[in-house]
This record gives C-alpha cells, structure tokens and sequence, in this order.
C-alpha cells in the first residue's frame, strides 16, 4: 500500500508546483504576454491575437485562474481578468522572465 508523501513538502512548494504547471503551455505564456500590456482584458479579446476557439481561451485563463496567477471580475456579460497582484517574488520574477524571453522569440514554423 502506498503513502502520501504530502508532508514532507511545504505549503510553498506545492503552490509554486501548481504555479509552474500553469505556465506550461504555450497558449498560457501568450495570453499572460498580452495581459502583461494591456493590464486587464476579456477572453474574447484574445481570439484576436491568438488562434484558438473561445473555449480553448477560456480553459486556459480558468487554468491561470486557479492557479492564482489571474484575478478577475465579473461583469455582466463579461469576466474582465488581470493578472494578480498577490504573486510571490519567486512567482513575479519567474513570469516577467518568460514574458521578457517569448517576447525576444520567433514563432515555431511547423
């Protein structure tokens, strides 16, 4: 029979490991770019950018969502996001940097 083994890890570690798995899709790392400069925005405003349907956009912000790294506010229609002042310095760190690096990158030709 197996053990969890939660325990042995803090608080901290597990929230940066749900952090960490939030950012690991490229559509993730582009939609916190554009929040980044634009400050706040809704789901629709990104199938502009981004070439995803609305519901892939709006599965990867309840992603960043629940990961903590978005706050939001409902509107009737529309949920305006941003992305989170609560972030820890590891956390703000580690996004500005991606932000900094897929911002000096050239697309993947497939």
């Amino acid at each position: 029979m197996a053990f969890s083994k939660a325990h042995i890890f803090t608080k901290g570690d597990y929230h940066n490991s749900i952090y960490c798995k939030a950012l690991g899709h490229p559509a993730r790392i582009a939609i916190l770019k554009y929040l980044w400069e634009q400050k706040k925005c809704i789901p629709s405003d990104l199938s502009k950018f981004i070439p995803l349907s609305g519901a892939s956009i709006s599965h990867h912000f309840r992603i960043l969502r629940n990961a903590h790294i978005l706050d939001f506010e409902e509107q009737h229609p529309y949920i305006i996001y941003w992305i989170s002042n609560e972030l820890t310095k590891f956390q703000r760190a580690t996004l500005e940097r991606l932000i900094h690096d897929a911002s000096s990158s050239t697309p993947i030709e497939t």
